[in-house]
């Protein structure tokens, strides 16, 4: 029996390729790199997907870029991107960090009504909430 695999298109790779490449960076705290990896995805007309967003976003928190994480949610958003829990976790925290509790707040009702309360670990919201 012969199993069937998926096409990927010369598209799909790439951003595969443009994902894994951010995820690196991100993971290596390198969120200049990150950043201009989505800007190069788009250059090159690609369209960034929840997975590239989601790591440039992790890697502007981890470089304290609180600001630009929440730009990029807004972007992510824009592009008709439905936000992981992941988006959502780390808006949240860098929110936090800036002092917008009720933006904070308002993200995480968001996201309860959108059914993705069970995958989010709450501690620093709570913590920052109390």
């Amino acid at each position: 029996m012969r199993v069937r695999r998926p096409k990927v298109t010369a598209d799909a790779g790439d951003v595969i390729s443009y994902n894994s490449t951010i995820s690196a960076c991100e993971k290596g705290r390198e969120r200049q790199h990150t950043c201009g990896l989505l800007v190069g995805m788009q250059r090159d007309d690609l369209k960034p997907d929840v997975i590239s967003y989601s790591s440039t976003m992790s890697a502007c928190e981890k470089g304290e870029q609180w600001q630009h994480v929440c730009r990029l949610f807004g972007d992510m958003q824009h592009d008709d991107l439905k936000p992981s829990v992941i988006s959502y976790n780390t808006t949240i925290k860098a929110s936090e960090k800036v002092g917008q509790w009720q933006r904070a707040l308002r993200l995480f009702v968001s996201m309860q009504h959108k059914a993705q309360r069970h995958q989010l670990p709450l501690t620093h919201l709570h913590m920052a909430l109390y």
